[in-house]
């Protein structure tokens, strides 16, 4: 199936961050993050964006569409627009969250993380995902839940982390406790003074956080996210 593009926008990729109150995935925000024509929906083990139909939403996948188009967002036209609908905004839609109003097709249309917002004809029914991954362009909209409030050292922040929220350092790194040969001590500056569940451990060569009282260690696998063996990953 060929899909047909129009070049039409320079793209602006945001850095992913997760958008700010943790709670059950099958719930709306207690603040709503997102547009009135946008519902959030558990389909099977996903939670994702939808209309308020409960059709499923899709973005245009804008790093794929950039290289495709040399240096530019693409946008569905021709046969491809007879296959996806845009989302339409309102004309007096105003951003919300992650959420903003392009009119780069024409008519207002939402997007997210600017990418444009569509629907998939081929979907029929609440729950289908027909367009999630064609010709890698177009991707199901999964939804992130705002990220909870935490007392914590400002080095310490929320990672959205296979559905659910876990503490990490600023660098995407995850934190756990556990004693564990080789692992890295979350250091804490000399300065660093006890917040909340969090205290400081002078034991060491250098000051080390503790929460809830056990020495808290940092991810240095390959991968930022996986910590050793039998190790509890700290959750807000």
């Amino acid at each position: 199936m060929k899909i047909v593009l129009l070049a039409s926008l320079l793209l602006v990729q945001p850095a992913l961050v997760a958008p700010a109150i943790a709670q059950s995935h099958g719930d709306a925000p207690a603040e709503r993050t997102y547009p009135a024509e946008v519902s959030v929906r558990k389909t099977g083990d996903r939670v994702i964006y939808v209309t308020p139909r409960k059709m499923t939403l899709y973005t245009l996948d804008a790093r794929v569409a950039f290289t495709r188009g040399n240096g530019t967002q693409l946008f569905c036209i021709e046969s491809c627009a007879r296959q996806w609908a845009p989302l339409a905004a309102p004309a007096d839609a105003k951003p919300i969250g992650d959420w903003t109003v392009t009119t780069r097709g024409g008519a207002p249309q939402w997007a997210y993380r600017n990418r444009p917002v569509f629907t998939h004809l081929a979907d029929r029914s609440p729950g289908d995902m027909r367009g999630d991954g064609i010709e890698d362009l177009w991707d199901v909209i999964a939804y992130v839940p705002p990220p909870p409030k935490i007392t914590a050292p400002a080095s310490v922040a929320p990672l959205f982390l296979d559905d659910a929220y876990v503490l990490a350092d600023t660098g995407g790194h995850v934190l756990f406790t556990g004693s564990h040969e080789g692992a890295s001590p979350f250091l804490a500056g000399i300065a660093s003074r006890d917040l909340g569940e969090w205290t400081v451990l002078h034991t060491g060569d250098h000051p080390q956080w503790a929460w809830r009282g056990k020495p808290v260690f940092v991810s240095s696998e390959a991968k930022s996210s996986e910590v050793p063996h039998g190790a509890a990953i700290l959750r807000p």
